[in-house]
């Protein structure tokens, strides 16, 4: 394989302790506390643990689904090519495969509730070509998880990699920031009945090269877009959100895991964030040139993301159910 510059690399161990740390675990793990402090409690012996076999499924399903995610990622280490990452990961089946960056139409790094305590995230990509169930083979997992666990510093080494135009200081501001900041436009206070925990801290922001969305406070998320890879922009409002003066907008680049939104902005707020950044995504795809395929070879070896864009359709598209 070509030669590159080593990014990140995640040792096993880490991704193990990730891997036990999901939603799925943590609350199979309280039902049987609770059960277990029941059965003490109560005094019923183990008549109150008669039940417990009938979780035995929910336990294998759960156990198969984190010893795959440890298989598929084991081993995990990223290098940058210059026109794209290479990825090579895999516990007992190893694989490596390049991700041009001009395929990469979204971003998103995220932070589980469980994960906080040990400040872990998760980096994952939209990529072109791959769509949002995955890759025909069924891999769309492995080409769409960039960095499956790893320190806030890493995660910043490799967003430096893929989205250069974006600064550091940004991203900063997108994953940590818990309240109105400069250069961040946050939604409505008329929507804290509707995001009660997360409402000074869910906004937007614009920079040269990508819009950026982030949103929750448990689970911390934020998304960048490439303006030139936005294939529509849609403003969508229910009868609660219109009683309250809000509405809801979505970015929509090519179909991933990745959907990036804004909910519950005031009105004026969402049509002025939907005004801009489809102007901005119309100037970007008029500046980059004609669209290759998404699936050819990067024809000039640039790795701008606002090059190379994927010849969607003009935005602007207005959904009001």
């Amino acid at each position: 394989p070509v030669a590159g510059t080593p990014v990140v690399e995640v040792p096993n161990g880490r991704l193990f302790v990730a891997t036990i740390l999901h939603g799925s675990t943590i609350f199979l793990g309280f039902v049987l506390f609770v059960a277990l402090i029941t059965a003490g409690v109560m005094s019923v012996g183990p008549l109150a643990l008669a039940g417990v076999p009938a979780m035995l499924p929910a336990v294998f399903v759960i156990a198969l689904n984190r010893g795959k995610e440890m298989l598929t990622h084991g081993n995990f280490r990223l290098v940058d090519v210059g026109t794209g990452v290479r990825v090579t990961e895999g516990l007992t089946d190893l694989r490596t495969m390049t991700i041009p960056l001009h395929r990469i139409q979204a971003l998103e790094v995220v932070q589980p509730l469980w994960w906080r305590p040990v400040g872990w995230w998760r980096v994952r990509v939209n990529v072109a070509g791959v769509g949002a169930s995955g890759s025909s083979d069924g891999d769309g997992e492995r080409e769409t998880t960039l960095l499956p666990v790893g320190t806030l510093e890493e995660a910043q080494r490799l967003l430096r990699v893929i989205a250069p135009r974006v600064p550091t200081g940004v991203w900063a501001d997108a994953v940590l920031g818990d309240e109105p900041q400069p250069g961040w436009q946050t939604i409505s206070p008329r929507a804290k009945v509707l995001d009660p925990l997360s409402w000074r801290r869910n906004g937007w922001s614009d920079t040269d090269g990508a819009v950026l969305l982030r949103s929750g406070r448990l689970t911390r998320r934020a998304i960048a877009v490439p303006h030139a890879r936005i294939q529509s922009v849609t403003m969508r409002q229910g009868w609660l959100q219109a009683r309250l003066g809000v509405a809801s907008t979505h970015v929509i680049p090519a179909p991933g895991p990745i959907s990036p939104v804004i909910a519950h902005l005031d009105v004026a707020d969402a049509h002025s964030f939907f005004a801009r950044v489809s102007e901005r995504a119309r100037v970007a795809r008029r500046s980059s040139g004609p669209a290759p395929s998404p699936l050819a070879p990067d024809p000039a070896g640039l790795v701008d993301w606002t090059q190379h864009p994927t010849g969607a359709p003009e935005p602007g598209r207005l959904d009001t159910p």
